[in-house]
């Protein structure tokens, strides 16, 4: 068995600390935080996108009623 404490030093030991490598992981984890947020977005609107779409729907008819009224041939 493993020591973990010891793994975990190792870890940062040997993790290269150039402001570019730095930069490089900030931006990695920021591009995977931004991803995890659009898709949870994506993934929980379904109904949402549903429920728009029947707003949409509703708002057609009533624009395609008055069009009815207003038309005069």
């Amino acid at each position: 068995m493993t020591d973990l404490a010891g793994v975990m030093r190792f870890m940062v030991v040997s993790k290269p600390t150039s402001p570019e490598m730095k930069a490089k992981t900030l931006l990695q984890f920021a591009l995977l935080a931004c991803a995890a947020v659009a898709m949870s977005g994506a993934l929980s609107s379904c109904k949402t996108v549903k429920g728009f779409g029947s707003d949409v729907e509703k708002l057609g008819s009533k624009i395609e009623q008055k069009a009815d009224q207003n038309t005069h041939y």
